[in-house]
């Protein structure tokens, strides 16, 4: 996605009126795109204990640097993991 054009426009709106503070972007999740590259691809991504009796699916984005300092904990729980 052509991110300049979205960028401009947020950027306008910020110097308008200040409606706008900061922003930032993020990605599909990760079993989203491979079942686009490869609609046969297998099952969606878990987390599991070592029998695999407790599991969790779980999705996988790419955020820009400054993700958590943009996004708003009233609506998220935020938890950096390099």
């Amino acid at each position: 996605m052509d991110e300049k054009p979205i960028v401009e426009f947020l950027k306008q709106q910020k110097e308008l009126d200040g409606a706008i503070e900061s922003w930032s972007f993020a990605s599909f999740p990760l079993n989203y795109l491979l079942k686009k590259i490869d609609p046969d691809q297998g099952p969606d991504t878990y987390f599991s204990d070592y029998s695999g009796h407790k599991n969790s699916k779980i999705y996988v984005y790419t955020i820009e640097d400054d993700f958590l300092d943009t996004a708003d904990p009233k609506y998220y729980f935020l938890n950096e993991v390099d």
